[in-house]
């Protein structure tokens, strides 16, 4: 991953500052128990793709980023 972030050019062509890729993790975390309790409380879990849409249009909202217009890649 760490070869893949330093590609010259990447942050231009994401439109993000450099540093900004440092903070990209690799690593991942064990959310079964937390999973299972949500489900034992019968609180759904929306997909992914339906959170981050809705996460990225907040933030570009409250930025004035192209008036918070997001497209799905899907």
């Amino acid at each position: 991953m760490k070869a893949l972030l330093a590609i010259p050019g990447l942050p231009g062509l994401l439109k993000v500052a450099p540093e900004s890729l440092a903070f990209i993790q690799t690593c991942r975390f064990d959310t079964s128990r937390t999973e299972r309790f949500l489900a034992q409380q019968n609180v759904p879990l929306p997909p992914f793709a339906q959170y981050l849409e809705a996460s990225c249009r907040h933030y570009c909202q409250r930025l004035g980023v192209a008036g918070g217009a997001v497209t799905s890649g899907a």
